[in-house]
């Protein structure tokens, strides 16, 4: 008889890996270099990275997807433009405030790893997870899983608005007299420059340049608007000059304010008959508007009484009118018109006048 010994050959596992990446991780970054913010932030919606490392053995025909309870001796690493490209003591990265590493022997997620912080552009970060797969059959594997995080520019420009409606209206008797417009950059942008112009006749100007912004005045960087002294309408716009990435950039945008009386109707009061030794009458006018009775009408109308012929014969909303104006026919008439807005007083020949301090004079 003769005998051989022999043994048997056991072919080598199949090992792979691969890196899952949490649901709510953005691949790539962007970063906005006008606010200088990153999306997403990574400091509040880090980047969670997952190896998985699995095998197959082709002696039994076994295929474990997810070894991770065969890891040990786990190690993750960073490697940017400024880290040599090498793995080693100084690129390696552990378990701390910017980085929640699972060290966990057996955990199902050994090595996955929380990353809470935010990648420049131009410089992409490699993160890299070493680790050693350890089989039953006393096999020992060495693996190694990288991913890439990068980050790109984005450029936001800044909006104009401002803190008031471009088109408003001003009702004299409801609505106050001052009315200010603040220009609102945004994101804003430090040492940005607001300048405000108005237009007159079709043609704009800086604001101050012409005689007929007398209802105007700056602000901060705002407009104040005295409209119970304006014209029938202002047209105003602000100009911002600003500096981004070494490029001067800007914005305009325009406002219009307009006087405008609500819809109102009118009467005659006080009127009833008189005694033979009576030379005038005290009649009153009565204002309505459908909010209320206006008992000051504060000069936006102009209240003017009439006899039979059509002639005036009063001014006022409780004028005195001698009888004697009304001549034989004891009739009344009372028309009250808008009054407008102001309007500068000048010369034929375009010439304002001021007064003695050099105030431009108004009148309706």
């Amino acid at each position: 008889m003769i005998r051989k010994g022999f043994k048997i050959n056991y072919l080598p596992l199949k090992t792979y890996a691969s890196m899952k990446v949490d649901a709510a991780s953005e691949p790539v970054q962007e970063y906005d270099v006008t606010t200088d913010e990153y999306y997403p932030d990574r400091a509040l919606v880090p980047l969670v990275l997952t190896p998985v490392i699995g095998y197959s053995d082709p002696n039994t025909g076994t295929e474990v997807a997810n070894a991770a309870g065969m890891l040990t001796d786990g190690h993750w690493y960073r490697i940017d433009n400024t880290s040599g490209g090498k793995i080693g003591a100084a690129t390696e990265i552990t378990s701390g405030t910017k980085y929640i590493i699972d060290t966990a022997a057996g955990s199902a997620t050994y090595g996955k790893i929380s990353i809470k912080e935010n990648v420049q552009p131009g410089n992409p970060v490699t993160y890299i997870f070493r680790a050693t797969l350890v089989h039953p059959n006393g096999e020992r594997i060495l693996k190694e899983v990288t991913w890439q995080a990068r980050s790109k520019s984005t450029e936001t420009f800044p909006t104009l608005k401002l803190d008031q409606a471009t088109e408003t209206s001003y009702n004299p008797w409801d609505d106050p007299d001052t009315f200010t417009l603040n220009p609102i950059l945004k994101p804003a942008i430090p040492g940005a420059v607001y300048d405000w112009e108005t237009c007159h006749n079709s043609v704009w100007g800086a604001l101050g340049s012409t005689h007929y912004d007398w209802a105007l005045s700056r602000s901060g960087n705002g407009v104040t608007v005295n409209r119970a002294q304006m014209q029938d309408r202002i047209d105003i716009r602000c100009k911002v000059t600003y500096k981004l990435n070494g490029k001067t950039l800007t914005d305009t945008i325009t406002a219009s304010v307009v006087r405008l009386l609500p819809k109102f109707e009118y009467d005659i009061t006080r009127l009833s008959g008189i005694r033979q030794t009576d030379s005038s009458i005290a009649p009153q006018a009565i204002i309505r508007t459908a909010k209320k009775m206006i008992t000051d009408p504060k000069g936006e109308v102009t209240v003017t009484w009439y006899n039979a012929a059509g002639t005036a014969v009063g001014t006022g909303m409780n004028p005195a009118i001698p009888l004697s104006s009304l001549g034989s026919t004891l009739d009344l008439g009372l028309d009250i018109q808008d009054a407008g807005g102001w309007k500068a007083l000048e010369l034929a020949d375009g010439s304002y006048l001021t007064d003695a301090s050099g105030a431009i004079l108004i009148a309706r």
